[in-house]
């Protein structure tokens, strides 16, 4: 196969961690430094001048021919021979890039050329500001072409009015994605001809369209989205064995147990983009659709959800840059008015059975609120965990968890790479206090002198804990996730593999004829123990290129 980056750069989609779960997409680009790089301070190029920039003394924009005929002015000394491979706008150095792109023109470009007589080499060369900035020679593995031709029919301006002409919904990237702004790559297809995609997004997920650049007839769209595939499992032996609910082939992005009434579990889904909020009332074994959850402005992931017991319950659900509220049991939605400066990161209920509030981490502090009206900074911005009684949560900091009651806050040490904490928070308690971080589980073994942690599981893991509510006198089981599900009973010693891999129908309860890419990914994301007895799981989905309807 020959060594030329079709696309230089992926679309990453799906990070979900632990507070982003999360589900994230973002770098359409990303610039290969393999090789030796050589100075372009001897080549004379053309620099391109933009009066619109010009005439403020900014950084100069190019379109894609412009960018072409720079970077070949360059790579033709390099091989005299030398043709465009491929090319693709970026973000370097541009300094206001949310809007980028919605005349065609891009501050920066990424090229990749070839040469017919040395295909075993190739240049990338770099276009900032209207002229070459850096040049760096790359092994290849020859057969390079198709090449593109040196004049293009349809240059970028042209692309983007053709492309919103035919999605008229199709919108920049947001400035916090690592892709912002239009961009734009060229490159051969199949069969030779250059094909120019025009990147954005809809409804907050990347979005492009593929269109033929000699005629500039649009040859598809699609939307990058999240369908057919994750699931929802359950346990009804406390997490020995397991199997599927009635959600198959649906990504899951938040599960939660209600405080009080511990049958009722609630799920938030997306699919195709859209967020349906869902209900259980049977520990997790069967779901219903209740809604959709109103959409939001950006990246529709619906990362967590909470319940304020009451007459009626308050069902919070969380994404990134909204909260929606309902009344009545998920039904219908509202977003409160009054909330603090930031995007939202984790959520807790603090006051399981009494003087309830909602805990809420923005980039601008931890907040509570009693009303969804009035809110109270309890704490700078952290990684939030409930403990087992419900009365306490910890916000976490690096190497320290603050343990947050109705009346008054404890601290103590938790491993640097912490991000979940479970159990008994106040007092850290030996074999009752666990902390999750990415690979690995740890336990408060002593007290002495100071809390002192040790490493119970190492594996492929994420940073899924569950204990059930009133741990250990309700239940001495643990539940870990992350490649598989892990079970140990406290006092034991021992962490047991209780379901190795979750996508897998020969160890999954699961109807006949489901199959591995319905289920979902293996990797749990999600993971509650509803009491001592019922566990449910989410098995994450997959995220991919659909055709845009």
């Amino acid at each position: 196969m020959p060594h030329r980056r079709t696309v230089r750069g992926a679309m990453a989609g799906l990070l979900l961690g632990s507070l982003i779960i999360a589900i994230a997409v973002g770098g359409f680009i990303a610039r290969l430094t393999d090789g030796a790089r050589t100075s372009p301070a001897h080549v004379q190029s053309p620099r391109v001048q933009n009066p619109q920039l010009q005439s403020t003394g900014g950084p100069i924009s190019t379109t894609l021919q412009e960018a072409l005929t720079i970077a070949a002015s360059v790579a033709q000394q390099w091989r005299p021979d030398a043709a465009a491979l491929n090319a693709a706008s970026t973000d370097i150095g541009d300094p206001s890039p949310t809007g980028a792109g919605a005349d065609g023109r891009r501050v920066s470009w990424s090229l990749d050329f070839g040469s017919p007589s040395d295909p075993d080499v190739i240049l990338m060369v770099d276009v900032i500001s209207g002229t070459v900035s850096s040049t760096v020679e790359d092994g290849a593995s020859g057969d390079q072409g198709p090449y593109l031709p040196p004049v293009i029919s349809l240059d970028s301006p042209q692309a983007i009015q053709i492309a919103r002409a035919a999605r008229t919904q199709l919108a920049p990237a947001y400035v916090n994605s690592k892709a912002r702004g239009y961009h734009f790559v060229i490159q051969p297809n199949g069969s030779g001809a250059p094909v120019i995609t025009v990147m954005g997004e809809f409804d907050g997920m990347p979005a492009k369209l593929d269109i033929d650049a000699t005629t500039g007839t649009v040859i598809s769209s699609e939307v990058y989205t999240y369908s057919g595939s994750g699931s929802i499992l359950f346990s009804s032996d406390a997490g020995q064995t397991w199997r599927c609910s009635n959600v198959i082939g649906t990504m899951i992005t938040a599960i939660k147990v209600h405080p009080w009434l511990r049958n009722i579990v609630y799920a938030a889904s997306i699919e195709y983009n859209v967020n349906s909020f869902m209900v259980s009332y049977d520990f997790g074994a069967t779901w219903s659709t209740v809604s959709q959850i109103p959409p939001q402005e950006f990246y529709p992931w619906i990362y967590d959800i909470v319940v304020l017991p009451g007459s009626p319950d308050q069902i919070v659900v969380g994404g990134t840059y909204d909260l929606w509220v309902s009344t009545d049991g998920g039904s219908s939605w509202s977003t409160p008015t009054n909330l603090p400066q930031g995007l939202h990161g984790d959520m807790e209920l603090l006051g399981a059975r009494g003087n309830q509030r909602l805990v809420v981490s923005f980039n601008s502090g931890v907040y509570a609120t009693a009303d969804l009206v009035t809110w109270t900074k309890l704490h700078e911005p952290s990684l939030l965990s409930q403990s087992s009684t419900g009365e306490e949560i910890a916000a976490m900091q690096e190497s320290t968890a603050v343990v947050i009651d109705s009346t008054r806050q404890v601290t103590f040490s938790i491993p640097s790479d912490a991000r979940r904490l479970a159990g008994i928070f106040d007092p850290p308690t030996p074999n009752l206090t666990i902390a999750a971080a990415p690979g690995s589980v740890y336990e408060v073994y002593s007290v002495a002198g100071g809390v002192q942690w040790s490493t119970t599981l190492q594996d492929r893991l994420g940073v899924i804990i569950a204990v059930a509510p009133g741990f250990p006198n309700s239940s001495p089981v643990i539940l870990a996730g992350g490649k598989a599900i892990y079970r140990k009973i406290t006092g034991t010693g021992q962490w047991a593999t209780v379901l190795s891999d979750p996508s897998d129908p020969s160890l999954v309860q699961a109807p006949p004829g489901v199959d591995r890419d319905m289920l979902g990914i293996q990797r749990i994301i999600d993971l509650a123990l509803a009491d001592g007895v019922h566990a449910i799981a989410v098995n994450s989905g997959a995220a991919g290129w659909e055709s845009w309807q």
